[in-house]
């Protein structure tokens, strides 16, 4: 691998982000929204300035961990802990063109076209020396085979030691303790990676900072249940890549509480929110273009209430009595606040698809079936089903949601307007 990592990463963060947190700040007379989105800026920007800056320093072990493994057991032997699938969302919201570079260097080096994109990103980001060398990596059996094929190429590219957990298909008492036990057999190779033995009240301390930040964001999807929707859509997956990138960090913390704190000023200022038509978006929504939220709540008053993926931040706070409740806790939000709830059945999705629905009020459902996952397309036409059962107006379409050359935005935006039209919502 490359010597210096993360060029583009760099690129990203002092082109955009740092520029755009810059002017934000400069500017006195900012508006609830806009000093939201400065400590979002700032929050992202931190978050990256640190991932870079510990890939080539090294002050700590570097882990890849997959994204159905939270951080709290890596940070409590203070190693630093880098979620890959949150890296090609980064890269697909400001630089298109190096979402095709690693792409297009994946298929060209063998890797099939219907393979999910975001493991596609990371093995052609990893081709293109643009990822580092982990001291370790440490994966699961879920959510999907495009990840686990995608992992087995990433040992075999970086040449680093890896730690696969076996991950339960279902939720049961059993199957949590199962995977408890799993994170648990973790222990040992992060005492020998540290150089620390473990400490349980340094994880206390991190999951209970973690326990702090859930609370936040609970009490925030709890104000978007209202009509009208306190915050705008253009919000949702941002605050999710923030949230998932700091999770077990007081600035996590801050950062919830201040994601709360801008629903609830919006409120009390009596926000001039047109809302028309309350949307489900189930699935992953466009990460290339966050302009198709806006407009549909300019152009329709339609406010997308709630997402999938934000959606799974709605956790439960994990007891800290003991050891075994605490990695009970982390097996549970680690399997289900992420794509890894897709490991279980169907219905499984289709019931967590019609809760929403129902715990949201909404008056129509958006499916944006991502073109790599087998998962979303098994359960097309049992969503459908439902849909029909419960009369919800249902789009479903299908594109790429980080790689604009698949489906445009323009393409999106006609075939939602569309449906706005022809449902006459």
């Amino acid at each position: 691998m490359g010597s210096k990592p993360f060029t583009r990463l760099e690129e990203i963060l002092e082109g955009f982000l740092k520029p755009a947190a810059m002017m934000l700040g400069a500017d006195d007379t900012k508006d609830a929204e806009q000093q939201f989105m400065l400590q979002l800026l700032q929050t992202l920007s931190g978050n990256l300035d640190e991932a870079i800056d510990v890939a080539r320093n090294r002050q700590k072990k570097f882990v890849w961990c997959e994204f159905c493994l939270t951080p709290e057991l890596f940070l409590a032997f203070d190693l630093y802990p880098f979620i890959g699938e949150i890296q090609p969302a980064v890269y697909s919201k400001v630089r298109q063109d190096f979402i095709a570079e690693f792409i297009d260097a994946a298929e060209n080096s063998g890797i099939p076209p219907e393979v999910c994109s975001i493991d596609k990103v990371l093995v052609g980001a990893i081709l293109q020396d643009e990822m580092p060398t982990p001291d370790l990596i440490v994966t699961t059996s879920a959510p999907c085979d495009s990840s686990r094929i995608g992992y087995q190429i990433m040992e075999k590219l970086f040449d680093a030691p890896v730690v696969r957990l076996d991950a339960p298909f279902t939720n049961d008492a059993g199957a949590m303790k199962y995977y408890a036990d799993q994170i648990r057999s973790l222990i040992p190779t992060l005492e020998k990676l540290s150089g620390k033995r473990f400490d349980v009240d340094r994880l206390r301390e991190v999951v209970e900072e973690s326990n702090r930040a859930l609370n936040h964001i609970g009490e925030w999807h709890e104000l978007r249940r209202l009509k009208p929707c306190p915050t705008p859509a253009n919000i949702l997956m941002n605050v999710y890549l923030a949230f998932l990138t700091t999770l077990g960090h007081s600035r996590c913390t801050e950062f919830s509480e201040s994601v709360y704190r801008f629903a609830r000023r919006r409120i009390e200022e009596g926000f001039g929110n047109k809302e028309k038509i309350r949307v489900i978006w189930q699935h992953v929504p466009s990460l290339f273009d966050d302009v198709v939220f806006n407009w549909m709540e300019q152009e329709f008053g339609a406010v997308v209430v709630d997402d999938m993926m934000s959606g799974y931040c709605r956790q439960l706070p994990i007891d800290t009595s003991s050891l075994d409740s605490m990695l009970l806790g982390l097996a549970q939000r680690g399997l289900n606040m992420t794509m890894g709830r897709l490991r279980m059945t169907a219905q499984t999705y289709v019931s967590d698809f019609l809760k929403a629905y129902h715990d949201y009020l909404g008056d129509c459902a958006i499916l944006s079936a991502h073109a790599g996952c087998k998962h979303c397309w098994g359960a097309v036409n049992l969503l459908r089903e439902a849909a029909r059962r419960e009369n919800i107006p249902l789009l479903i379409f299908d594109f790429d949601f980080l790689d604009s050359r698949v489906v445009s935005t323009e393409t999106v935006q006609s075939k939602i307007g569309q449906f706005f039209e022809t449902m006459g919502l």
